[in-house]
């Protein structure tokens, strides 16, 4: 089943502390976008960068100078209105029946594991597969009951996570048909109480998510 990737770029990286895009990021001797594109070169046809206006050259140049031969698109997010803005935007690039979602820091991906992922979801029928994990310094918290999400803490936006809850991972495998309905119902997602911003993960929880829709957290 044909795939394609929306990476999310238009990051800043101001919480890295760092003098270039996030995208741009060095994890050793490549960039975080390089190491991205490299996991996924040779399990999707096309890749859709989203950029902001400041980053768009940098990002244009990076991809061309490792990757002379791939599909690719650099959709721009004009203004810094957060993820789910970002994932709408990149969406209305799609054209295929599955869809790959990632964001652009989490570049430790290997390929064997996106094509487990990707064998997992098509054997099982799934809908959405997303992995999760625990750590420390939580940034973000989901509160999963029976396989669902049930609701989701954020630290930036005010929430105090006081027990240990499992964290998105910033990889996501959709089937194109979930991932449109979910962003057609982004008006019944509240923006961020500090923010003003809406976050793409409350798409995901038990009240937006359709009947028909089977999820592998």
């Amino acid at each position: 089943m044909k795939s394609e990737v929306i990476i999310l770029c238009a990051g800043k990286g101001t919480r890295l502390n760092n003098h270039v895009p996030k995208a741009l990021t060095p994890i050793g001797d490549m960039t975080s976008i390089t190491r991205i594109t490299k996991s996924f070169v040779n399990i999707v046809e096309k890749f859709i960068y989203v950029v902001s206006k400041d980053n768009e050259t940098l990002i244009r140049n990076e991809i061309s100078k490792n990757f002379s031969e791939i599909n690719a698109i650099f959709p721009i997010q004009n203004n810094q209105k957060g993820i789910l803005d970002a994932v709408k935007i990149g969406s209305g690039f799609l054209s295929n029946k599955l869809t790959w979602l990632i964001w652009c820091d989490q570049p430790l991906y290997p390929t064997d594991f996106l094509e487990e992922l990707k064998i997992k979801l098509i054997s099982n029928d799934f809908d959405l597969i997303m992995p999760i994990f625990e750590k420390k310094d939580q940034y973000i918290g989901l509160n999963i009951h029976d396989g669902e999400i049930i609701s989701i803490k954020e630290k930036r936006e005010g929430d105090e996570i006081k027990m240990k809850l499992p964290q998105d991972g910033g990889l996501f495998l959709f089937k194109s048909k979930l991932l449109k309905f979910l962003l057609k119902n982004e008006k019944k997602i509240e923006p961020g109480k500090k923010t003003n911003e809406k976050n793409f993960l409350h798409l995901l929880t038990k009240k937006i998510k359709p009947d028909w829709a089977r999820y592998h957290l």
